[in-house]
């Protein structure tokens, strides 16, 4: 029998950007091969930099994926 083993990492991300760059990045996310779940999203109070705002952005990433060929036939 062939056992099959997901490889789970955990991050904590900060982000600070325009508010379409950082839908840009959810999106881009989104379009990955891996599955990669967004939890616990919290945005900050918007600051202002001279002419634009930005926000800022904690999110809990956590990637899935599963190993290569070679490695899942242990």
């Amino acid at each position: 029998s062939i056992r099959t083993r997901i490889q789970k990492n955990i991050n904590l991300l900060s982000l600070v950007g325009k508010y379409h760059q950082l839908s840009k990045f959810f999106y881009n996310i989104s379009r990955l091969e891996r599955a990669i779940n967004m939890e616990n999203i919290a945005l900050t109070q918007p600051t202002k930099d001279s002419d634009d705002i930005n926000l800022s952005v904690s999110v809990l990433a956590t990637t899935f994926r599963r190993p290569d060929a070679a490695g899942a036939r242990k």
